[in-house]
């Protein structure tokens, strides 16, 4: 149960990081999620 935790703990400090990497490199994106999907 703790090993599911730490798990749950890890991929979401992973994602958070990610998404602010993400935000850095695309200002635009912020406030426009669909834009994020693929170019159009």
């Amino acid at each position: 149960q703790r090993g599911k935790q730490k798990q749950d703990d890890f991929f979401k400090r992973i994602q958070d990081m990610l998404v602010v990497e993400a935000s850095k490199r695309i200002p635009i994106a912020q406030g426009l999620p669909w834009t994020t999907d693929e170019p159009q």
